[in-house]
């Protein structure tokens, strides 16, 4: 008997054996959490330094007067058969010279493809209506815009009696693309814009042309005169002719969405042209071709810090035109905002003069209303030609 309970013993010895262990692991200890020392709140806690972000310019005055050069190459083009205005109006706009601006002419397209059938300016623009207008565009590679060179808008006493008449600011509004097989010519295209001086508000105005219905001859004897069909030209309305031309090259695109891209692009022109009143104009003159270009008068140091001294006559340095905010001196004396330097002077082949509608004068490309008109509704008249006219404001505004 004694043998038969020593191994039950045994056995009984390792069941507790086993659930004591189990019990010693289900009963672990609860973790230690560590406390975190929170500092004393004090009266200005430094905050971390943040990594700032140097603000960068558009352009400084060197690398706009290099990007320059696209522009007067762009005047050597020739003048294509197929451009729909004449060259006399071409060498007008010539002698006004091209505004170049840095702006996104794609992104006006796309504004067309999501906004409203009507595109307004603001009524703070409306003060003045210039005559001409022509604007530079020497690095656009957009895709419906691949060979846009320049945009120009031209103030009409009355549209066109084949374009619809409406009420309003009359202007030829028009681009000029650079295409050809062979050689590369300017093909200068129009359209006609009427702006609403009351709200401001800018209309591509439809167009009358020839329209040719093609007619199925049913009888013997149309079909002996005429052959299986004849052709009926009608005068007929119909959306702007520059909204569809194949150098608007993506297809997705329709005349209506085209038809208010051109609406849209005169509208932000009319208004970087009008904005100049509030910056530093700066004319560019190269081989008798002259292109302006926009400073904001707070930025003319960044602007002007790479060509910040030239030598006179004397052969001492004179700093370029800048900007002098108002200021109490040591003494206490009160100092007015002026400018102060050369606002003339000449660099790598440019003759370049600024401009301040502040302190100079009002810009004559802006203050300048006067309407074109056709020489065939004033037969009896005398005028100046565009070339003439253009010429005048360029040299007034240069004085």
């Amino acid at each position: 008997m004694a043998k038969l309970l020593k191994p039950l013993l045994w056995i009984y010895h390792w069941i507790l054996l086993l659930l004591r262990l189990r019990k010693e692991e289900t009963e672990l200890p609860p973790p230690v959490v560590e406390e975190t020392k929170v500092p004393p709140p004090t009266e200005a806690m430094e905050k971390p330094k943040q990594k700032r972000q140097k603000s960068r310019l558009p352009e400084t005055l060197s690398e706009l007067l290099d990007n320059l050069e696209a522009t007067f190459k762009h005047w050597t083009l020739p003048h294509s058969s197929m451009s729909w205005i004449s060259k006399w109006e071409v060498r007008g706009l010539r002698k006004l010279g091209a505004y170049v601006v840095n702006a996104d002419v794609n992104a006006w397209l796309d504004a067309a493809k999501v906004g409203s059938e009507f595109c307004f300016i603001p009524t703070e623009c409306l003060e003045k209506f210039p005559s001409l207008m022509l604007f530079g565009f020497p690095g656009t590679t957009t895709p419906e815009f691949s060979t846009l060179r320049f945009a120009y808008a031209i103030k009409q006493e009355k549209p066109h009696k084949d374009v619809e008449q409406l009420r309003g600011v009359n202007y030829l509004f028009g681009f000029a693309f650079a295409f050809g097989r062979k050689e590369e010519k300017l093909t200068w295209l129009v359209s006609h814009v009427v702006i609403d001086p009351s709200t401001g508000k800018v209309t591509c105005c439809a167009e009358r042309g020839p329209k040719q219905n093609i007619i199925p001859c049913r009888s013997p004897a149309d079909r002996k005169r005429y052959g299986s069909h004849r052709v009926i030209t009608t005068q007929t309305w119909h959306k702007p002719k520059m909204a569809a031309v194949a150098e608007w090259k993506n297809s997705d695109n329709t005349e209506e969405t085209k038809t208010r891209a051109i609406a849209i692009t005169f509208r932000e022109c009319f208004r970087l042209w009008i904005d100049r009143k509030n910056q530093w104009s700066v004319s560019v003159t190269k081989n008798d071709d002259r292109v302006t270009f926009a400073v904001p008068t707070r930025s003319t140091a960044a602007y002007f810090k790479n060509r910040d001294k030239i030598v006179n006559d004397n052969g001492s340095t004179k700093r370029i035109i800048h900007y002098v905010q108002e200021h109490t001196r040591s003494t206490g004396a009160f100092v007015k905002a002026h400018i102060r330097g050369l606002r003339e002077f000449n660099w790598n082949g440019y003759h370049c003069l600024v401009t301040s509608p502040e302190f100079h004068h009002p810009l004559t490309s802006l203050e300048c209303d006067i309407s074109m008109w056709n020489r065939e509704d004033h037969p009896n008249d005398k005028g100046i030609s565009s070339e003439k006219f253009a010429g005048l404001i360029a040299e007034m505004e240069d004085r």
